[in-house]
């Protein structure tokens, strides 16, 4: 298929695009064939003999982080004030997530995972993310930490954002991850870890890849030159820098020239790509181990596959849909009422007194 002329701001601002929930799909696809198949030793899920299969799918995570980017700096586009960015990232994160641990939580209760069971306390202190502030509380579900770092980027990228503007806003993340390149650099986990990198040279590629046309071509450049160095002297990328750039420039070739990667499953794995990840570890490995255990080795994994992606599904249209709008209006009334979230960017103030955002 030819590739189709870029897409107006205009037509992509709160629309949806198909090559984007693609991207979507592959992330999630390629995360749930590593942790069904790479990730977990095959004693531990009741394998009767090693699979002798290894994948990278991991990386799938990666390009969840440089698709997030790419949407956020669309959502920070169309909110006027802080509060109504932190009210819209809120209403679509957390209900269904929520609702994820407390499932994950029942299921591994009822079939208990072996050093992955949660206790009461710690569900709870998830499903207010208190495991975001505190190392001291576990994950319920380990493939949550992803979310700390959104979480992470979503906070730092919206103060720069509404102080400083969209421009200014890259410009500091342009910095930031120069400054987690330099801890990795240096070897120190702490800084890197604060500074939340190499993931930060993920973001910046989708914040690059949105603001392509507004930006220069001398910080542009810069930005790329960061994010792709950044990535490459990364040790989490050692020996997979192949793929990685693979999955870069696909990435860059769907977001600025809207390639639709494909039809309607895509489009619905993508859609439901978030509460997938949610649910896909914990209740999948417990789907696998228990028809392992009852002798169903060949159709463990489909049946996890299709169970999670079920209840996936389930998830996003009763919860995650259902919920956000009227969330995200209560929230972002409830938070305009403090001094920073009720502020308008930058650049809408300087376009309200006539000046050139």
């Amino acid at each position: 298929m030819p590739a189709l002329a870029p897409p107006t701001r205009q037509a992509t601002q709160g629309a949806r695009w198909p090559g984007v929930d693609a991207l979507r799909a592959l992330g999630i696809a390629m995360v749930v064939v590593y942790h069904y198949f790479d990730r977990w030793d095959w004693t531990y899920l009741g394998f009767s003999a090693p699979r002798g299969f290894s994948f990278p799918g991991w990386l799938g995570v990666d390009l969840f982080f440089v698709v997030s980017a790419f949407c956020i700096a669309s959502t920070l586009a169309r909110a006027r004030t802080a509060a109504r960015f932190v009210a819209l990232r809120l209403a679509r994160l957390w209900p269904a997530y929520a609702a994820a641990v407390a499932l994950t939580s029942a299921v591994c209760w009822a079939f208990p995972l072996p050093g992955r069971t949660p206790e009461l306390w710690q569900a709870l202190a998830n499903m207010l993310w208190l495991n975001a502030l505190s190392p001291l509380v576990p994950h319920v579900d380990g493939a949550y930490w992803s979310l700390i770092v959104e979480l992470q980027f979503y906070v730092l990228l919206a103060l720069a954002h509404f102080r400083l503007g969209a421009r200014g806003g890259l410009i500091f993340w342009c910095l930031f991850t120069l400054a987690g390149a330099g801890a990795e650099a240096l070897s120190e986990p702490l800084a890197r870890r604060a500074l939340i990198f190499p993931y930060s040279a993920m973001f910046l590629f989708g914040l690059i890849l949105w603001r392509w046309d507004e930006t220069g071509p001398r910080l542009r450049l810069a930005a790329l030159a960061i994010a792709l160095g950044g990535a490459m002297i990364s040790s989490r990328y050692a020996g997979v820098e192949a793929p990685l750039a693979a999955l870069m420039a696909l990435a860059a070739a769907t977001m600025r020239r809207g390639r639709r990667l494909g039809a309607a499953p895509l489009t619905l794995i993508g859609l439901t790509s978030y509460t997938w990840y949610l649910t896909h570890q914990n209740i999948g490995l417990v789907i696998i181990r228990e028809l392992n255990a009852a002798g169903l080795e060949r159709i463990s994994v489909p049946a996890a596959a299709a169970g999670t992606f079920a209840l996936a599904l389930a998830l996003s249209r009763l919860i995650e849909l259902r919920w956000r709008a009227p969330l995200a209006n209560a929230l972002e009334g409830a938070l305009a009422r403090l001094p920073f979230f009720s502020d308008p960017a930058p650049a809408e103030a300087r376009a309200r007194h006539g000046a050139r955002p």
